[in-house]
């Protein structure tokens, strides 16, 4: 019997009617008979099933033995494919590859600007070589601070496919 204050029935309905694709599967467990006939039409409303068992066995079937994968489910869940793995890898590449670019770009732009300045004798040898060196850093600190960054965000991904792929084993083995 429905004993929150709500219209169950109503709620499985509105579930369906959002286009969410859900099915509502009911399995009642010592329900009288009007209780039967109320989660009845709540499985339906929720294009669902009901089904009604009275021991921990027929328990055990409905649920366990219906809902389990299929060898062809089992034997096709893989986790974390080869291609993800690779898109994972070709975005950050996508981002790390022009940061490194631009850095570069950035201190190649200096070194021309010192070159022009020192041949035009604008600035002196000592302060070209300043520059220069300056910019040689500036460049290895980004460059230094882009791979941690990448390295970084790697560890994660590996770290995070690594659970995946424990997740994956073991649902497989528990279903085999």
């Amino acid at each position: 019997m429905e004993t929150c204050g709500g219209d169950p029935v109503k709620a499985a309905k509105t579930l369906q009617d959002a286009n969410i694709k859900a099915k509502v599967k009911i399995v009642g467990f010592d329900v009288d008979h009007e209780g039967q006939q109320q989660l009845k039409k709540v499985a339906e409303a929720g294009e669902g099933t009901y089904t009604t068992v009275s021991n921990q066995s027929e328990l055990q079937s409905e649920i366990v033995e219906k809902w389990k994968p299929s060898i062809g489910q089992l034997v096709w869940t893989q986790g974390v494919t080869l291609v993800d793995t690779y898109n994972a890898m070709k975005n950050m590449n996508d981002i790390y590859n022009p940061l490194y670019q631009l850095s570069t770009n950035e201190k190649i732009r200096i070194l021309d600007a010192v070159r022009f300045l020192m041949s035009e004798k604008l600035i002196t040898e000592e302060t070209r070589a300043q520059v220069s060196e300056l910019a040689n850093q500036m460049d290895q600190i980004r460059q230094e601070e882009f791979k941690k960054i990448k390295d970084e965000k790697e560890t994660e991904r590996e770290a995070a496919r690594k659970e995946i792929e424990e997740k994956v084993v073991a649902w497989k083995a528990k279903w085999q």
